[in-house]
């Protein structure tokens, strides 16, 4: 066991396969994080810490409630990645349908609730009244990018299923710069403060929605899957292996976030500085934990081929290497 060990570490097609998948996603993904210490920069040049505080307080709620629902990403990667392997063009589709359809019924649930979700969890916190009334501001606008912000997990998951990782990555790429951009503009050029930082995260959010959608319709056509509307009345089929699958990832991701939460707010209650200052420390963490995330992105898509292809070489292959670079 030892010396398969060996063999598979110092095979070179492999590691470079296994980086061809990573790089991109973990460049991709430092962006988030980055964009996080732009909103700091830029809202933090505003003349009182509240503005900070609230878009802290806001965007953590906003993450919490959308990285809850990050299953969308994890499972639609895995189970597409298990189809490309299999290579199942008729599956593959039905995956993608399903995780839109779940997508999108989370998203109308969302929208339809936000008002409520935003009073009991501001309700919740001890931060004073102006980092409240900013944080409520800023979480009533994110919400609206509900629908492009958990479609845009789905489109994630397939594309990395599909063993494509420079889609994604161009696609994080574009969200987050089209975030700063309009950043910059809007709380800076425009002045509109908390605002401005807000409604751009809703473009940016839609605009990565776009691109893609452009990116699965291109691999479509190229791998020339069945019509979106031949596969409708399939949708319901292997739904509750989804929704399984879904179950144990989101209880995954309730002790993680509330772990973050627990953070913000306890933050909040020793004051404006405090909680502001947490949020420029919270990005440098997410930058380790984002490039991280990479190598996991990785991981998910090739055992899901591997498994997809019944090898259980290639799964050996992919779950070695990549803990490897990771460690």
């Amino acid at each position: 066991m030892f010396q398969q060990s060996i063999a598979i570490l110092s095979n070179l097609p492999l590691h470079r396969r296994v980086l061809l998948l990573a790089i991109p996603m973990v460049l991709s993904n430092i962006t988030v994080p980055l964009l996080g210490l732009v909103d700091a920069a830029v809202i933090g040049h505003l003349e009182h810490s509240w503005y900070l505080g609230g878009v802290a307080l806001g965007s953590t709620m906003i993450s919490v409630t959308f990285w809850l629902l990050g299953f969308l990403r994890m499972s639609t990667t895995g189970l597409t990645a298990q189809c490309f392997g299999a290579e199942d063009n008729r599956s593959l589709g039905v995956v993608f349908l399903q995780g839109s359809v779940m997508a999108l019924g989370f998203a109308l649930v969302f929208l339809l609730l936000h008002t409520f979700i935003a009073d009991l969890i501001f309700s919740l916190s001890s931060a004073s009244e102006e980092v409240k009334h900013y944080g409520y501001q800023y979480f009533a606008i994110r919400a609206w990018s509900a629908p492009a912000a958990l479609m845009n997990f789905v489109l994630l998951g397939w594309l990395l299923g599909t063993q494509n990782a420079k889609a994604p990555m161009w696609m994080v790429i574009i969200t987050n710069v089209v975030n700063i951009g309009l950043d910059v503009l809007f709380v800076i050029g425009l002045g509109w403060k908390v605002e401005g930082a807000a409604l751009a995260s809703v473009i940016a959010d839609y605009s990565g929605c776009v691109f893609g959608l452009w990116c699965v319709m291109r691999t479509w056509r190229q791998r020339n899957l069945p019509k979106l509307l031949s596969l409708v009345s399939e949708v319901s089929r292997g739904i509750g292996r989804f929704v399984k699958l879904n179950r144990d990832i989101f209880l995954r991701s309730l002790c993680l976030q509330a772990t973050f939460s627990f953070m913000t707010f306890q933050g909040a209650a020793f004051g404006d500085d405090i909680v502001a200052a947490n949020a420029v420390l919270m990005s440098f963490l997410m930058i380790i934990s984002y490039g991280m995330d990479g190598f996991a992105y990785a991981m998910e898509a090739m055992v899901g081929k591997a498994i997809g292809a019944k090898s259980r070489s290639e799964l050996v292959d992919s779950l070695v290497v990549p803990s490897s670079g990771v460690s």
